[in-house]
């Protein structure tokens, strides 16, 4: 039985996600969000991911050019 909503193979993900080679990292390293700019993960103490791993949460930061001030307003967004 298959599920249609079954994650992908963790070898098939780059076929999905383009792979992040800016500053040249030394470990794979994929953008699993390319048409949102400014997304990082969430929390230090919190996993981006769901209990199942079938959803990533981001926070969208409004501006890249300067670290975050009391009063900018990000968005949240879930991926599946």
């Amino acid at each position: 039985m298959t599920d249609a909503h079954a994650s992908p193979e963790p070898h098939r993900l780059d076929g999905i996600f383009p792979a992040y080679l800016a500053h040249e990292p030394r470990v794979p390293v994929l953008c699993v969000t390319p048409s949102l700019a400014g997304c990082i993960h969430r929390y230090c103490d919190s996993s981006p991911f769901s209990p199942s791993g079938r959803f990533l949460a981001v926070t969208q930061l409004p501006r890249e050019d300067r670290l975050p001030r009391p009063g900018d307003v990000a968005r949240v967004f879930r991926q599946r």
